[in-house]
C-alpha cells in the first residue's frame, strides 16, 4: 500500500522518538512529507525541507495542506487526538504503527495496522519499499513550508513594550 501511495503524508508522535534514523530513511524512500503531533516534536529536525512541523490545534499551514492533499497516510507511534486535522475518511489509505494494539486505528480507519516498537518495525519495512522516483509530492510539500518560512522571515517583528 505505501509503495502504490502517489501522495504519502506520515505522522509522527512520541512512540517515533528512538526512530528518527527509521523515519528519516522512510520518508526519503517513499518522498513523503512529515507532520508531527506536539508529543512528537523532537523526532525529527524543523530544518529538514520535507518536515511541515507540527500539526493540529498548534499546527502550521503546511502540515494541514499535507494531510489534506495526501492519498496514503503513514502514522507512527501516535494517537492524535484531532481527527478534524486527518485526511477525510476515504480520502487516504493508512498504515498505522503502534506498541499499544487499542490505539491502532482509533482516530482514522487504517487498513494495515502493525504492533510494535516504531523504530524495529520501521527497519523490517524499509527493504520492502519501493524508492519513489516521481517527486512532484515532495516538491510540493517542500514549496508549502518554503512560503511559510518566507512569509515569517518577511514580516516584521511587532515591540510587544512599548
Amino acid at each position: 500500500m505505501l509503495n502504490a501511495g502517489h501522495k504519502v503524508a506520515i505522522l509522527v508522535g512520541a512512540g517515533a522518538l528512538q526512530a528518527t534514523e527509521q523515519v528519516v530513511a522512510i520518508a526519503e524512500t517513499l518522498g513523503a512529507g512529515v507532520a508531527k503531533a506536539l508529543l512528537g516534536k523532537a523526532v525529527l529536525p524543523d530544518d529538514l525541507p520535507w518536515v511541515t512541523g507540527s500539526i493540529g490545534l498548534p499546527g502550521t499551514e503546511p502540515s494541514y495542506q499535507l494531510m489534506s492533499d495526501c492519498d496514503t497516510l503513514l502514522m507512527i507511534g501516535s494517537g492524535f487526538p484531532y481527527s478534524e486535522f486527518s485526511p477525510r475518511e476515504g480520502q487516504a489509505r493508512g498504515v498505522q504503527i503502534d506498541l499499544q494494539p487499542d490505539m491502532l486505528s482509533l482516530r482514522y480507519p487504517m487498513e494495515v495496522n502493525l504492533v510494535g516498537d516504531a523504530s524495529e518495525t520501521l527497519r523490517a519495512l524499509l527493504p520492502l519499499l519501493e524508492h519513489k522516483t516521481d517527486r512532484r509530492w515532495r516538491d510540493k510539500v517542500e514549496t508549502w513550508r518554503a512560503l511559510v518560512k518566507q512569509e515569517v522571515i518577511g514580516t516584521p517583528a511587532i515591540r510587544l513594550n512599548v
